[in-house]
């Protein structure tokens, strides 16, 4: 018998695992301390405008995603070295901003900014050689696993920043408590740096296999509008990852809407580990189809109604909660499909999303802190998006 025919366990666990967990960790520490790091970097400076300044640097472990391959193209020229271990690189660019210093603020911003593109770049090649194990072709339920870990980081996160916050005071995580954070996780990748090299599975980067990669022109119609609701949990996890302080500076009529608590992160791990089993048993493509046309039929009917009680806001976030589940469970699970992409195009195009997001989530927390969110928008908003999946999935052919 095929050995790839037997029969697998429904989630398998190996040296690649960590990176997901590295990266919901790693997003939710540094969009906890914004306010923070933006009175460090801009003391003198509008409150407001600093955090969304600030935002925008921290998100540019996002936005550095997408050139990732092209800066390791211009880089690898200067190292005589083949290869080299990721999760030490990735220890050295948590390490630098506990070095920073306030008596030179713009030497300290751009060493930081170094820092998070550094972080982007290096998560990207992290995921390539995840990616590149071929292990997603032939385990079913590898981005599920890949999702489930990422929120179970969000998570860890979150007790992290909890003890940090209730330990040192205001004024002491505005003048360097904030650099505990980077401490903490400089030891997360060293410590798991250490346990994979006692077995013998470290995660190197190989620069002649990349250059060698294939590297295909990307028909972004052929994935990136069928898969654009992906972008919805992601702004999920950045909203309850910076709902600590941005309550605070919101507009106070979106207080409880933007209260996205650790409650709610569970409910979405939760729903789904429990939905996947169903869409793999009924169909992914039945499933995605019949899961659409109700979202869209659902926000459409709900942006006809005005919000205003309590409820009916946490009735919304519950919606979202079902549509993020749904969303992480349908994302990329057909293996048929996903052999019809190379791995380096699948990068970019997963890439692409982060990049959007780095550049739409400062807007959209800039609506937040100045205007009042209308609710029935918001059903409206995930009802287009989902409108334009269904659209691009009949319409728009697969190569």
């Amino acid at each position: 018998m095929n050995p790839i025919n037997k029969k697998k366990k429904f989630l398998t666990f190996d040296n690649f695992s960590i990176i997901p967990l590295i990266e919901g960790i790693d997003l939710f520490l540094n969009l906890s301390i914004v306010t923070f790091l933006s009175i460090f970097f801009f003391e003198n400076f509008d409150t407001r405008t600093s955090i969304l300044v600030t935002l925008f640097v921290v998100l540019l472990s996002f936005f550095s995603r997408f050139f990732s391959f092209e800066v390791l193209k211009v880089f690898s020229s200067l190292f005589k070295k083949n290869s080299f271990n990721l999760l030490f690189l990735l220890t050295l660019s948590f390490l630098f901003p506990i070095f920073l210093t306030n008596k030179f603020p713009l030497i300290s911003l751009i060493i930081f900014c170094f820092s998070r593109v550094a972080t982007g770049i290096i998560l990207s090649l992290l995921n390539y050689c995840n990616f590149n194990s071929n292990k997603f072709k032939n385990e079913n339920n590898f981005f599920l696993k890949y999702s489930l870990l990422m929120i179970f980081g969000l998570i860890i996160g979150s007790f992290f920043f909890l003890i940090i916050d209730d330990i040192l005071s205001i004024q002491q995580m505005n003048s360097w408590g904030w650099k505990t954070i980077y401490v903490f996780l400089s030891l997360v990748t060293l410590m798991l740096m250490s346990v994979l090299y006692k077995f013998n599975s470290l995660i190197t980067l190989d620069f002649q296999e990349i250059k060698n990669a294939s590297n295909n022109e990307i028909k972004l119609k052929t994935y990136f509008f069928k898969n654009i609701f992906i972008i919805i949990p992601f702004t999920v996890f950045v909203i309850y990852s910076s709902s600590h302080w941005l309550t605070k500076f919101s507009n106070p009529e979106n207080m409880q809407f933007l209260e996205f608590n650790l409650i709610l992160i569970i409910l979405v791990s939760l729903v789904t580990f429990f939905i996947f089993p169903i869409i793999d048993l009924v169909g992914r493509n039945r499933s995605k189809k019949f899961f659409s046309m109700t979202i869209v039929v659902i926000s459409l009917v709900s942006f006809f109604f005005e919000y205003t009680s309590s409820y009916s806001i946490e009735l919304l976030k519950f919606f979202i909660v079902l549509v993020s589940s749904f969303t992480l469970s349908i994302y990329l699970l057909n293996n048929k499909k996903i052999g019809n992409y190379d791995i380096k195009e699948l990068i970019y195009l997963q890439n692409l999303y982060l990049l959007i997001l780095s550049i739409f989530i400062p807007i959209l927390f800039y609506y937040f802190i100045n205007f009042s969110i209308r609710y029935n928008e918001v059903y409206l908003i995930i009802g287009v998006i989902f409108l334009i999946s269904i659209f691009s999935d009949k319409y728009v052919k697969d190569r």
